[in-house]
C-alpha cells in the first residue's frame, strides 16, 4: 500500500506538469505581467492624483483596457500569416 501511494504522489504531479501547460500558461509570468501592469497604470493614476475608490476604479479600467489592447494586437498579428499568399 506505501509502494502505491509513493508511486502515485511521485507521478501525478509530473502527469499534471506534463499535460500542457505552456509558457504562457505559467502562474509566475502571468503574475509579473499583472504587476507590470498595475505599475503603469498606478503611475498614471498618481500623476492624476486620483485617491481612494476613484483610484481603484481607475486603475481596474486601466488594467482592463490594456489587457483588451493586447489582446486585439495579438490577434491582428494572428491573422497575418507572414505573407504567404493563396
Amino acid at each position: 500500500m506505501k509502494k502505491i501511494l509513493a508511486t502515485a504522489l511521485l507521478v501525478l504531479p509530473v502527469a499534471g506538469f506534463a499535460a500542457g501547460s505552456t509558457a504562457t500558461d505559467h502562474p509566475v509570468k502571468r503574475h509579473r505581467h499583472r504587476t507590470s501592469l498595475l505599475g503603469q497604470c498606478s503611475k498614471q493614476a498618481h500623476a492624476k492624483g486620483l485617491h481612494g475608490p476613484v483610484r481603484r476604479k481607475f486603475i481596474s479600467e486601466c488594467i482592463s483596457a490594456a489587457k483588451r489592447a493586447k489582446r486585439t494586437r495579438t490577434e491582428a498579428d494572428a491573422g497575418t500569416d507572414g505573407g504567404s499568399a493563396a
